[in-house]
């Protein structure tokens, strides 16, 4: 993956040391996570533009403190920096200075290339202190280290594991686990940039299950998370009865993953002192004690678990059941084989995999540690991070089952806690709002708390941010709030409890306005500056509700859910949350705190206006939309991530630098692409295998470089599909050889050919054409008189070589391409018309040659079927005779001679013996134990048999330089003097 050159002007460490010293590190930190970032991918997470005529270079910037201090900076060959980027070679960023916002309309002078220095960036470590304690360090016991990174939403972790992983990558491989593809490629940039892209494997968990199966083929569900749960819940709505989970599909299905099928192991394994059995599913006693849920709760998820398996909505687990089954087995060392250098493993977002996807990871630890030599000393380093109160991913991931885990499958192993102290992402406001959430756990019972991650901002950094609440009336005007909403990026609207997007789809005119309105499970991981949080104050009702209710463990669980969509909600914001709803009351019933007590209140018209003043210029709001489509790219939502770079590109480019402009077209291009690779998947799924392919031969041109991988990928199912429609072919071909409907078999073999030439299966087509040709010739069978025996022996032996190349090749054919049975069938049917042409039977031998040659069988077992042929007479055995000679075949035209009863020449005898001698003869190793002056005279003798052997065919071919100079020859001469006359003899 290319990095880009990032140079920094002097004047910004100038002006870092001038700062504050409170300001001085945390500004420096985050200058260097954005140069690590521009080198990434060009942009960091947060862009803003500048506006006025005076500027006349495209500058960018990018705060390092609240929205006073930001970071100016350029792309190379931008208008205006030209000079710069002439004066470096390859692609650029240049930064120029830090600036405070008061100085945004000021000219700034992008100065001389003297002036800036080459980013090392493999060298910068923006980490603050307790971030690097995730980590092993020197004093680190040697064995398993397994090190648990924890903090809430905003703390840090994923950059901790970076930078861990970076550490570790001196001691050896590391691989790196994420859940998502997007995290996946912001891991593979960061360690391209690092240099370390030999050394890092980063996979995305679903990549490591492929890893360990090899590539076996597995049901794979192509629902995104949310997708999924969708369908679920779509799907038990139907159901008559559905007892106490009426209402509460949500906390249902993470029943159903996380415990009922996500903790059944097969393996023994104790959890909280309960012993659960090898399973892989929890029978109902086990289910029972771990759930502590009524027995009417346990009949009721086990009823519907049941029918969940057997629909095959647990995919995503059966994968990870298959991989860590096949690791368990005696040979599994060939599965761990592509990390038998691997000495550390790191996984972010633990908290989104259940204990069977965690113990999968656990037992690759384990495996590497098994598979290291006795004499390697080096420790065997674990990392995972998370955040067991966003487990909004239905995993029931908990950081005390986790850790019980890794005790019982790593030796007995103790992690290490490493506690992340810092909110780094949200305003103090909102930090504020996000802390006094944790008081919803308390109403929980104590075994669905989560463990407290109390992490106070910074003193270092105190953005205030700003937290409005917004009652909303009947009457008010959503089109227009969404269209506010989407005409700027960085904004976002959370349905918390689904009530509102319910509303909207019976609302006309804002179908194309709902990209901005996301579910609690979809803004997760994403950062907006202005976040709309609707129905807090209605949710945080129902859960409390919900959570008094201790007879039913079904309404606590739902409860804990709801609780951590709040949380996840309320940390997505970086400078703006607006608490909208139909009650926006400060305080609940029952709470020790008020949870936005510092909220100042708006109408509809003020929130309105509020969004209408942001001010943006074009080029600030294609970079946002930009930067938001890579977002939803990333994570595989396709529809959201078109939906922003269309919003990109109503917008006026012109005002936009080429460099802008380029980015859209690339990423549009990439969306184009994945979204052709989603309906060729989605073609497969439904069985349209003849129309998957042809969408897939489209793709083919359509893709771009970088998407090979992910082609490649796609290949193996659009190859079984192609495989499938191949098939059907073929069983039409059959029934209609049956039925002697000819034209309808050559039909069947004509798509079939032009499905093989279009993968590329250039052997294969073209046997197929032979039996095209061969229906069209003439109806089966050839009959003795035919005229066209002659064109169905050549047909025979075309076929048989296509054949041939087919074995050669070692290609993954199709078996029926593949097959001998046919040519069998032609050559008895030929044999049974050669009466009254015995000038064919030496072509005929030459095919049934070819046949056993296929076969590997012994040739006489065949030319036991020709009968006729020692009879044909000795004219015909010459003609035959003289047939294998041309094509080069001396021992089979003897062999014909000896079958005929014919006397062998004495000549064609001592041909045979001579290359017989010949082949017998290792001229390279002969040329080794004489001297020079002995493979002269060799060469020689050579040479004036070959002569006397070919005088025609020298005279036409010209004649040869056999001699070789006068003197000592080198053995090189010599050399290739023997090979000329050893393969004149042979030919």
């Amino acid at each position: 993956m290319k990095s880009l050159a990032v140079y920094t002007h002097a004047d910004v460490n100038e002006t870092i040391g001038k700062l504050d010293p409170a300001l001085r590190d945390p500004i420096h930190k985050k200058v260097q996570w954005a140069e690590v970032q521009l080198a990434m991918k060009g942009r960091t997470t947060v862009v803003k533009g500048v506006s006025g005529t005076q500027h006349t270079i495209h500058w960018r910037r990018t705060p390092v403190k609240g929205n006073d201090y930001y970071l100016w900076w350029a792309k190379g060959g931008t208008r205006g920096m030209d000079s710069l980027a002439e004066a470096v070679d390859g692609s650029s960023i240049f930064i120029r200075a830090i600036r405070h916002h008061d100085e945004t309309s000021s000219v700034l002078d992008p100065c001389s290339i003297s002036d800036y220095s080459l980013v090392d960036i493999p060298a910068l470590d923006p980490r603050y202190e307790d971030q690097h304690k995730a980590a092993p360090n020197d004093s680190s016991t040697l064995g398993i280290d397994v090190r648990t990174v924890t903090g809430c939403p905003g703390s840090g972790k994923t950059v901790a594991l970076l930078y861990a992983a970076r550490d570790l990558a001196e001691e050896g491989e590391v691989l790196y686990v994420t859940y998502t593809e997007g995290l996946a490629e912001e891991a593979i940039r960061f360690f391209s940039v690092c240099g370390l892209s030999e050394t890092v494997q980063v996979r995305t968990l679903e990549q490591l299950e492929g890893d360990i199966l090899n590539g076996r083929a597995l049901s794979r569900s192509n629902l995104t998370p949310e997708e999924a749960f969708r369908a679920f819940r779509n799907r038990v709505e139907q159901l008559p009865d559905r007892g106490p989970w009426r209402g509460k599909e949500e906390a249902l299905w993470a029943e159903l993953r996380a415990h009922l099928v996500g903790m059944a192991l097969p393996f023994a394994w104790t959890r909280a002192n309960v012993q659960i059995p090898p399973c892989k599913v929890l029978d109902r006693e086990t289910y029972r004690t771990i759930s502590k849920l009524p027995d009417r709760e346990v009949e009721a998820a086990y009823s519907i678990g049941a029918l969940a398996i057997k629909e095959e909505r647990m995919v995503e687990l059966n994968r990870a059941r298959a991989a860590l089954e096949r690791l368990y087995l005696p040979d599994a060392s060939g599965q761990i084989a592509p990390f038998a250098r691997v000495t550390s493993l790191v996984v972010d977002e633990i908290q989104d995999l259940t204990p069977l996807q965690i113990a999968l990871l656990a037992e690759v630890v384990r495996r590497i540690a098994e598979s290291r030599p006795a004499n390697d000393p080096r420790r065997i380093a674990f990392l995972a991070a998370g955040d067991e109160s966003q487990t909004v991913q239905p995993s029931g991931f908990e950081w005390a089952k986790t850790r019980d885990l890794f005790h019982q499958m790593l030796d007995n192993v103790r992690p290490t806690e490493v506690p992340l102290n810092y909110q780094l992402r949200n305003p103090e406001r909102i930090a504020r709002v996000l802390e006094n959430t944790w008081e919803l756990y308390k109403e929980l019972p104590d075994d669905l708390r989560p463990r407290r991650s109390r992490t106070p901002q910074p003193p270092d950094d105190r953005r205030q941010g700003d937290v409005v609440r917004c009652q909303v009336d009947q009457g008010c005007d959503w089109q227009e709030l969404l269209t506010r909403l989407a005409e700027v990026p960085g904004r976002a609207l959370v349905d918390l409890d689904g009530s509102l997007s319910h509303e909207l789809e019976n609302m006309p005119d804002t179908a194309d306005l709902t990209q901005v309105v996301y579910t609690p499970r979809q803004i997760k991981g994403l950062d907006r500056r202005t976040v709309l949080v609707w129905g807090l104050a209605e949710t945080v009702a129902r859960s409390l509700d919900l959570a008094k209710k201790d007879s039913d463990g079904a309404s606590a669980l739902q409860a804990r859910h709801m609780i951590d969509a709040v949380r996840v909600a309320v940390s997505r914001p970086t400078e703006t949350l607006v608490i909208l709803g139909r009650d926006t009351s400060t305080d609940r019933a029952g709470l020790s705190v008020a949870l936005y007590q510092d909220a100042r209140a708006v109408d509809w018209t003020e929130l309105l206006a509020l969004l209408e003043h942001e001010e943006m210029t074009v080029e600030e709001r294609v970079l946002g939309f930009v930067l938001e489509a890579d977002e939803f790219y990333g994570r595989d939502d396709l529809e959201g991530a078109a939906a922003a770079i269309s919003r990109a590109k109503a917008l006026p480019m012109r005002e936009c630098g080429q460099d802008l402009g380029d980015m859209v077209a690339d990423l549009d291009h990439r969306i184009e692409v994945k979204l052709a690779i989603g309906h060729v998947d989605q073609l497969l799924d439904s069985g349209k295998h003849t129309e998957a392919f042809e969408r897939y031969l489209e793709l083919r041109s359509l893709a771009a470089d970088g998407f090979e991988p992910a082609i490649g990928n796609l290949w193996g199912r659009v190859a079984e599909g192609a495989n499938a429609i191949a098939r059907v072919y073929w069983k039409r071909y059959d029934q209609c050889k049956a039925e002697c409907a000819w034209a309808e078999a050559v039909e069947a073999l004509r798509h079939y050919a032009e499905l093989l030439a279009a993968q590329g299966r250039v052997s294969e087509s073209e046997a197929l054409r032979c039996l095209i040709r061969r229906y069209e010739l003439a109806a089966p069978p050839i009959s003795a008189g035919s005229s066209h025996i002659d064109e169905f022996v050549e047909l025979t032996r075309q076929y048989l070589d296509h054949l041939g190349e087919v074995a050669r090749q070692h290609s993954d054919h199709l078996g029926e391409v593949g097959e001998t049975s046919v040519a069998k069938e032609w050559l008895d049917e030929a044999l049974s018309a050669l009466g009254p042409h015995p000038e064919l039977y030496a072509q005929w031998q030459i095919c049934a040659d070819k046949y056993c040659d296929l076969e590997r069988i012994r040739k006489d077992e065949l030319l036991q079927l020709a009968d006729a042929f020692p009879q044909l007479g000795e004219s015909c055995l010459e003609a035959a005779k003289q047939l294998r000679s041309q094509e080069g075949d001396t021992r089979g035209a003897i062999e014909i001679l000896r079958v005929g009863g014919v006397e062998v020449p004495q000549g064609l005898k001592d041909a045979v013996d001579l290359l017989e001698v010949l082949e017998l003869v290792d001229v390279v190793s002969l040329s080794d134990k004489l001297e020079a002056k002995e493979l002269q005279i060799l060469a020689d003798a050579l040479e004036e048999k070959a002569k006397n052997l070919r005088p025609q065919r020298s005279r036409k071919r010209g004649q040869r330089k056999g001699r070789i100079a006068e003197g000592s020859p080198s053995r090189v001469e010599v050399q290739r003097q023997i090979d000329r006359v050893a393969e004149d003899l042979i030919e």
